[in-house]
C-alpha cells in the first residue's frame, strides 16, 4: 500500500503493550518505542530498524486525525476509536485513544482488559527516501508520518506499553487549566475575537 499524497510506501510495525487496567474508554500507552532495534520486513529481505526521538514530532499538533483500528482492518467495523492526544518522551511516542461508545467499542475494551489485544501497531510513511543507518547497520527512522494506530494480537516490539484504560472524565481531571486573565480576555474582545 502507498500513501496517495506522497506515493511512498505505508509501512506497518507492531509493539507489545502490557496493560494496567482502570475504568473507562481511554486506552493509553507507548505506540512506538525509541532506541529499540527490531528485525522487520516489508515483504522483502528482513532488516533491523530503530526509531529515534522526534521521529513523529510533526504529528503532535493534530492527533485527532489518527484513527485507532482493530488489526489495521480497512472496513468501517475495524474503526474502534480515535486519538485524543499524542506526546513524545525520550523513550517513545505515547498516545491516548478514546474507544467508540458502541457494541464494537465495548468488545474492544473487553479484549484489551483480557489481554487478547496486548499490542499497538502503527502504520507510517518514512518522510526520507534515503535511509540512514546507524553504526550497527540498523535503518534509523528520523521523520515519519503516522497514518493509523491499531490494537493487535501479536506484537513484534517489546517496548510499547498500554499503560491504562480509563474514563474521559479521569483524563480531563488530570488536565490543569490556567486561571483566566480578565485583562487578556478584554484585549481579545477589543480586536473582535469572541471568547
Amino acid at each position: 500500500m502507498t500513501d496517495p499524497t506522497t506515493d511512498k510506501p505505508v509501512l506497518r510495525r507492531t509493539f507489545e503493550a502490557p496493560l494496567e487496567q482502570k475504568e473507562g474508554r481511554i486506552v493509553e500507552g507507548c505506540c512506538v518505542p525509541y532506541g529499540e532495534a527490531q528485525k522487520v520486513s516489508d515483504g522483502g529481505d528482513p532488516y533491523f530498524e530503530v526509531f529515534e526521538p522526534g521521529a513523529f514530532a510533526k504529528q503532535l499538533v493534530a492527533p485527532n486525525r489518527i484513527e485507532l483500528r482493530y488489526e489495521h482492518g480497512t472496513d468501517l467495523a475495524a474503526s474502534v476509536g480515535v486519538c485524543r492526544a499524542l506526546h513524545e518522551e525520550a523513550h517513545g511516542l505515547f498516545g491516548e485513544f478514546e474507544i467508540h461508545d458502541d457494541p464494537l467499542g465495548d468488545r474492544t475494551l473487553n479484549m484489551v482488559k483480557a489481554g487478547v489485544l496486548p499490542g499497538f501497531s502503527v502504520e507510517f510513511v518514512d518522510r526520507y527516501t534515503q535511509w540512514m543507518r546507524n553504526a550497527a547497520g540498523a535503518v534509523v527512522r528520523r521523520s515519519c508520518n503516522l497514518v493509523s494506530v491499531g490494537l493487535v494480537r501479536t506484537p513484534a516490539y517489546d517496548g510499547a506499553l498500554v499503560l491504562a484504560v480509563r474514563s474521559r472524565q479521569d483524563l480531563l481531571g488530570d488536565i490543569e487549566l490556567p486561571e483566566i486573565d480578565d485583562a487578556q480576555v478584554e484585549r481579545l474582545r477589543a480586536v473582535g475575537i469572541s471568547v
